[in-house]
């Protein structure tokens, strides 16, 4: 899981023209995130980025997402697809991010990638029950544990610790 800082595109310029960039979630074509928006000459032409304003983006790990690029006089945005070696576009006027977004199929790619910074996960902390002079079963949050002395590793925040309420000695 991250947040989405920036997308860099390569652009062959041909005209004056403004573009600007987005994340689509591929599943439902929703939209994530839209970039600022950069004006570029006709003699321009290489890798550009497009920053994302506050707040980021937020991206899930295990989701496909869609990076789009869009210019202002060329009335389609872009976005290649590894999985079918192909690129999808959607061809309509120049204006707010539509959502969602229709893509259809292209022999065109684009090179364009997303530069992220990963969620940092939450503090733990070792967590330590004894039992004297017997060992019982624990659960911690409903889930067995093991016996005591046991320890667990757990985010920071409320924890249910659970042990038998009768336990006697042999």
């Amino acid at each position: 899981d991250g947040t989405a800082d920036s997308i860099s595109a390569y652009i062959e310029g041909r005209s004056l023209d403004e573009f600007k960039c987005a994340i689509y979630r591929k599943s439902d074509n929703r939209l994530v995130g839209a970039t600022e928006i950069i004006k570029l000459d006709a003699t321009f032409t290489g890798w550009k980025t497009f920053n994302f304003g506050e707040p980021r983006p937020s991206l899930s790990a295990g989701t496909d997402y869609c990076l789009v690029c869009w210019g202002k006089f060329s009335t389609q945005f872009l976005y290649g697809d590894p999985e079918i070696d192909r690129g999808v576009f959607q061809r309509i006027t120049y204006g707010p991010w539509p959502d969602p977004w229709s893509p259809g199929l292209t022999n065109l790619k684009c090179s364009i990638y997303c530069t992220y910074s990963p969620v940092a996960p939450p503090p733990t902390r070792k967590l330590r029950i004894e039992s004297e002079p017997i060992s019982v079963p624990v659960t911690l949050d409903g889930a067995p544990i093991g016996n005591t002395p046991v320890e667990a590793d757990v985010e920071e925040g409320t924890h249910e610790v659970g042990v038998p309420e009768e336990a006697t000695a042999p």
